[in-house]
């Protein structure tokens, strides 16, 4: 089970939904961008292994 490029798109996707759900948006803002981030960094540590 590896990581495509459509496991990331949904891990975003799954993330924007998730942080939606939370009321507080301190812990939305600390939480969500860094680990946007990171599956994006990891999406092109992907990409420049192939």
């Amino acid at each position: 089970m590896g990581i495509t490029k459509e496991r990331i798109e949904k891990a975003l996707k799954d993330l924007k939904i998730l942080s939606a759900q939370i009321g507080n948006a301190r812990i939305r803002e600390l939480y969500r961008k860094p680990l946007e981030q990171f599956i994006k960094d990891t999406a092109k540590t992907l990409e420049e292994e192939k």
